[in-house]
């Protein structure tokens, strides 16, 4: 490439934004001072604290720029054709401030920091152009100080992308192009898409270099780019999932070809507005998971949050519950309707006797209650399900008794699980299940946020169902001082404020926070279900306006050049 005659090089850098409206004759200049240089997805072009030399300027690709803390990445900007970074550490003599990925393949123009001030010096014009440029990434920054590090290319098979399109449109509010590679001539036919959409057409039999630059292109203009692809694995096809960072294959079969890239994450998925909507939530890093803590019969209020989540159409990608909210959280995740759930909780008084779920242990030694019929009452509830067959990913937590570790549930029998998560220390015998003894989930984890955290929530609504010191004062004064309280009441009213302090610890995750004012009632007061499941309808009602601003949308800022 540095062979390329001076007039060809001059034309190359006129196609460059940066170059473009500069004289002639700096341009001139500059073409004989510039080396070129070619980078790979995924290559480092420098990295944060190295010695800084030179600047770049891109003519083709993105780069990502971003810092690290400890093992925290934080993306400060993507840049496009017609960007430069690295001037900072040049002009003011300093190490690099952040380090710089190629994102799409790029070709780069390299200028050494003696050609620079040369050039500074020579025509001031070059100077009021970085100028320019610094200010107005400066006003960007300032209105979204930090960027989203999303799926900005992503491919698609299938045969209508366009619906995937329109759910991230709607969710998030950016700017979307899409790739036609699958040689349909859907650019055509575009006034007949039921939204407005930008499409770009390249043939799947263009060359590697070409689907690079178009895709560059169309990244450095737009917030996300969907490249549509066909079954057939031409050379470009395997260059344009080469580069994108995420797979999706709408009501398509998993061709041989797309193998060699499966550790890019990859969804299959129906063409339903459900998972859609699901996997353009989970490519736009706004993956909604919903907390249930413990509590009881105070979480029997879980199953009126649930109730008004679902009329109001608030999406949920995946629940932990932990307790009670094991019990409710895994109906849900397992599709039970709304109605099922209910009907289960205001009846579900009737199963607590002896003669029903009750099977004393004699003697007692681990518990009160064996929970033998428990856990066949539980095996018939969720029909024998495992966590791989849910609809929506669940995590149980529980406690191992023995070592004190907090161990959450999502394989195997969901059954299991929930028996593990609500057995209360000194009521219920522990369950052991793969070699651990296992207790109630409230003794290490009450209100599962962290969980949800962990697996890669970035929305997470939480109902809480235990009551702040303040409220149990309110409430409880004229009861203890009876002394009406039998030993099941006395531990769960431990166990709830061993519950309190470790949840005051535990918040900082939670966007949205559910909070029934279920304080009047003990955790053992399972007949007055209607009126809980009323009290968590009308929490969650108040929180919904938070929870709608959680999921407005917000554009990420990401690759959009102006």
């Amino acid at each position: 490439m540095e062979s390329t005659s001076l007039p060809a090089r001059i034309e190359r850098l006129r196609r460059i934004a940066f170059f473009r409206n500069l004289p002639f004759i700096v341009v001139a200049d500059l073409a004989t001072r510039l080396r070129h240089e070619r980078y790979r997805q995924g290559e480092t072009v420098f990295v944060e604290g190295g010695l800084g030399d030179s600047m770049y300027f891109i003519e083709s690709g993105q780069v990502k720029i971003s810092t690290r803390s400890g093992s925290q990445e934080r993306v400060l900007n993507y840049l496009g054709p017609g960007n430069f970074f690295g001037e900072m550490a040049v002009l003011l003599n300093q190490r690099r401030m952040a380090t710089v990925t190629v994102v799409i393949d790029a070709d780069l123009w390299v200028l050494r920091k003696a050609d620079l001030e040369s050039l500074l010096e020579k025509y001031p014009a070059v100077a009021l152009q970085i100028t320019e440029e610094l200010s107005r990434r400066l006003t960007d920054t300032i209105k979204k100080p930090v960027k989203e590090d999303i799926y900005t290319p992503v491919a698609v098979f299938g045969d209508e992308p366009w619906v995937l399109a329109e759910a991230l449109k709607r969710l998030t509010g950016e700017r979307i192009a899409l790739l036609d590679m699958s040689g349909s001539g859907m650019i055509q036919h575009s006034k007949y898409l039921p939204i407005e959409l930008v499409i770009e057409s390249i043939s799947p039999r263009a060359t590697a270099q070409e689907v690079t630059e178009k895709m560059s292109l169309l990244a450095g203009t737009h917030d996300r780019v969907l490249v549509w692809l066909p079954p057939e694995g031409f050379e470009a096809c395997v260059k344009a999932i080469q580069l994108c960072e995420a797979i999706v294959f709408i009501d398509a079969p998993a061709y041989g070809w797309v193998n060699q890239f499966a550790f890019k994450p990859t969804w299959h998925i129906a063409q339903t507005l459900g998972e859609i909507g699901r996997v353009a939530r989970y490519l736009a890093h706004r993956v909604v998971g919903l907390a249930l803590s413990s509590g009881g019969a105070r979480g029997l209020a879980h199953v009126g949050v649930l109730k008004v989540l679902k009329r109001e159409g608030i999406p949920v990608d995946m629940v932990a519950g932990t307790s009670a909210g094991a019990l409710f959280g895994g109906l849900f995740a397992a599709g039970r309707s709304i109605e099922m759930i209910e009907d289960f909780a205001l009846n579900f008084h009737k199963q607590l006797s002896v003669w029903n779920l009750l099977d004393l242990a004699v003697p007692p030694r681990t518990g009160l209650i064996r929970g033998q019929r428990l856990l066949k009452y539980l095996r018939e509830l969720y029909q024998d399900a495992v966590f791989e067959q849910l609809e929506i990913p669940f995590y149980a937590v529980a406690a191992d008794v023995l070592t004190g570790e907090e161990i959450v549930l999502d394989k195997g029998s969901v059954a299991d699980a929930v028996r593990a998560s609500t057995s209360i220390v000194g009521i219920l015998m522990p369950h052991h299940l793969n070699n651990r003894y296992l207790v109630d989930g409230g003794a290490v984890n009450p209100l599962p946020a962290s969980v949800l955290a962990e697996r890669g929530a970035d929305i997470i609504i939480a109902s809480c169902v235990i009551p702040s010191m303040e409220e149990e004062k309110e409430y409880r004064r004229a009861s203890r001082g009876s002394g009406q309280m039998d030993l099941i009441a006395l531990v769960s009213n431990f166990q709830s404020i061993m519950e309190r302090e470790i949840i005051q610890h535990r918040q900082s995750c939670v966007d949205v926070m559910i909070a029934p004012k279920v304080a009047a009632y003990r955790p053992t007061d399972y007949l007055p279900a209607a009126e809980l499941i009323r009290l968590g309808e009308e929490a969650t009602e108040r929180a919904l306006s938070a929870i709608r601003a959680q999921l407005s949308p917000r554009i990420s800022g990401v690759g959009v050049k102006r």
